[in-house]
């Protein structure tokens, strides 16, 4: 078979199609499901059937369309880039600080466990004491790494996606663990694969009292201005950085920072 997605004549519009279709006989397409790199999918049994998507925000997209036949799946996928934002679409940034997750009611993002080559988590647990002020969560985030220099808890935005520092430089979060640790916060842009580190930047934290909730802030305001927007997609939390001499942990809650442009 052959995948199109051909641009319209409606901005940011592009037409999806199958052609060429091959079906033995005795088979039968039992789906045909086609996801155009935003999260979204339609689905349908006619391969003569065409779909049309608008992008609103200019970005490239992962498309593919899979077809399920006789107990096979069969792929196609390929980018399309969008160059600018949809005439209509309305930049929605807020100039203040938002929450990004609080183990609770807020998630922005999924959260994501970065084992590092060894063991690790991040899980969900009854907050140990939710007496005090300045967190009297239910429920908080657990941080713990087993002989892993560099793992890390991290949440990563969606394909197009940006953290924004111009108007709004600071990251906070809750942290309750040992006197003296230090808590990494590292932005990096994905785009880079293997090499993301190269451009990444990271700010640590330092814990001061034992066993007590505290609020750690981290300040990008130094951010090279050409990787202030447009740029960073992902922010890892690191508990101990560089130390992989035995199992550590931690609690982390009310994760917030800059606005991500177009998230709501």
């Amino acid at each position: 078979f052959t995948t199109a997605f051909t641009a319209t004549a409606n901005a940011n519009e592009y037409e999806a199609s199958l052609s060429n279709v091959t079906v033995p006989a005795g088979v039968l397409i039992d789906n045909i499901k086609w996801s155009f790199g935003e999260g979204a999918a339609v689905e349908t049994t006619d391969h003569t059937k065409k779909f049309t998507h608008t992008f609103m925000r200019k970005g490239s997209y992962a498309a593919q369309v899979e077809i399920f036949a006789d107990g096979q799946v069969y792929k196609d996928a390929f980018t399309i880039n969008v160059a600018a934002n949809h005439p209509t679409y309305q930049t929605f940034l807020l100039p203040g600080m938002v929450m990004y997750s609080d183990f609770g009611e807020t998630q922005m993002v999924p959260w994501g466990f970065d084992k590092a080559g060894n063991d690790g988590s991040l899980v969900t647990v009854t907050n140990p004491d939710k007496t005090k002020y300045p967190n009297r969560s239910a429920n908080v985030g657990m941080y713990t790494k087993i002989n892993s220099e560099w793992a890390n808890a991290y949440m990563q935005l969606p394909a197009n996606y940006r953290f924004d520092l111009r108007t709004q430089t600071k990251y906070r979060m809750l942290v309750r663990g040992k006197a003296g640790d230090e808590v990494l916060l590292k932005l990096e842009n994905t785009d880079k694969g293997g090499n993301a580190w190269q451009t990444g930047i990271e700010l640590r934290y330092t814990i001061k009292a034992t066993d007590t909730w505290e609020i750690a802030e981290y300040d990008f305001v130094a951010v090279n201005p050409d990787f202030n927007h447009d740029y960073y997609d992902v922010v890892r939390i690191m508990y101990k950085p560089g130390n992989n001499g035995g199992t550590f942990s931690f609690y982390m809650d009310d994760l917030a920072g800059p606005h991500v442009e177009g998230m709501k």
